[in-house]
């Protein structure tokens, strides 16, 4: 009767560790579709950023949104700008050095209702700034990150420090005091390509469901962040031949030429979620759903008036992105309108909302229908020009 006991608790224990264990391999295998933006997307909202003559952005880096401002960090300048929600400046702020309340160099923001944060990566600290910019106080941290996130509670940040002892992503509370730490690095594995860094977005937040994704560097790997403060995998991307080695090395692996393919960009919605993927320099996405049905793999186009979709940050249910006023001329001719020549080079942001209830209907086996008509969404807002 004992052993019978152990025996039960022993498999008991076993199916609940599985059941922890759990995660959902997404196969991909062909993803040579193409399909028209206005499939997919209801609307696009197209912003210009309306900066003084005496100014300039050099290169977007990264983006935050909180109520009616949209803050803007330069990467070439390290400046954060500060737009309200029609485009209009409100302020420039440039905080470069190595003094109280300065950065060495910014590499992410984030912002909530008290402060914005700005990332200061060769500097090891995070610094906290109230919504005009004005410092506060400045964390210092034990290790060197490039990308955090703000949870429900506390901060998420990566960790590119490849050395015995360490873990990839740490969790810590708005005083930078260890919450706990996930994955740990291991030496049998070389030099991984953890250290890289991503090209894409590397952090979600989903504010209603209070649930952050992170992508794993260089990876087909997908992890969930849950309510309850666990890190777990959550989502592995089979590419068939095309997979990349979970272990490979830098020495092994040059991400412009490799045959492998790895995850770039993941955003999460209610339910669906999007990824891209880079295959010999062109860019794919996926849709799937909560329920783990593939919806969509391939190109996402408007084959008429060329306007951009690559889309690098999440609102809510919009995506944002970036693009020069000269990638905007034949959509606007389609509509009507003119591109002064002065535009060519200005700053805009796009903001994408998809057909969530088309998406549902679509399944995996949609083939792209060749739209002859010019995309202009059913609400479009174009401010300046």
């Amino acid at each position: 009767m004992k052993l019978s006991l152990i025996f039960f608790l022993f498999l008991f224990t076993l199916s609940c560790k599985k059941e922890n264990t759990r995660y959902t391999v997404i196969p991909i295998k062909n993803f040579s579709q193409e399909i028209e933006m206005d499939r997919i997307l209801s609307d696009i909202q197209i912003l210009r950023l309306n900066i003084p003559d005496t100014t300039f952005i050099g290169q977007i880096k990264d983006l935050a949104i909180y109520r009616d401002s949209i803050y803007i960090l330069d990467d070439i300048k390290q400046s954060l700008f500060i737009f309200d929600m029609q485009g209009n400046f409100i302020q420039e702020t440039c905080r470069s050095g190595r003094g109280p309340g300065e950065y060495i160099h910014a590499c992410s923001i984030e912002c909530d209702s008290s402060f914005v944060y700005v990332l200061d990566m060769p500097g090891k600290k995070l610094i906290y700034y109230d919504h005009s910019m004005n410092f506060v106080i400045a964390k210092n941290l034990s290790y060197t990150s490039s990308d955090f996130k703000i949870t429900d509670k506390h901060f998420l940040f990566n960790n590119l420090e490849d050395i015995d002892g360490n873990y990839y992503y740490l969790y810590r509370d708005r005083d930078m005091n260890e919450v706990d730490h996930f994955i740990p690095y291991k030496p049998k594995w070389g030099h991984t390509l953890h250290g890289r860094g991503t090209t894409g977005q590397m952090f979600t937040w989903n504010e209603s469901t209070k649930q952050s994704f992170l992508v794993r560097p260089f990876s087909n790997q997908i992890y969930e962040f849950t309510p309850a403060g666990k890190l777990q995998l959550s989502f592995e991307i089979d590419f068939g031949n095309k997979t990349i080695p979970d272990r490979i090395g830098e020495k092994d692996f040059n991400p412009g030429r490799s045959p492998f393919i790895y995850i770039e960009d993941f955003f999460d919605f209610n339910h669906f979620k999007m990824m891209s993927f880079l295959e010999k320099n062109t860019r794919y996405y996926t849709l799937f759903s909560s329920g783990r049905e593939i919806i969509y793999a391939g190109r996402i186009k408007d084959s008429q008036t060329l306007l951009p979709f690559f889309p690098r940050w999440q609102c809510g249910n919009r995506l944002i992105g970036t693009c020069r006023g000269e990638y905007l001329e034949k959509y606007l001719k389609a509509k009507g309108q003119q591109l002064p020549e002065t535009e060519s080079d200005k700053n805009y942001l796009l903001f994408y909302a998809l057909k969530f209830d088309r998406l549902k209907t679509m399944g995996y086996k949609l083939k792209a229908e060749k739209n002859q008509r010019f995309f202009i969404p059913d609400q479009c807002c174009f401010t300046g020009a």
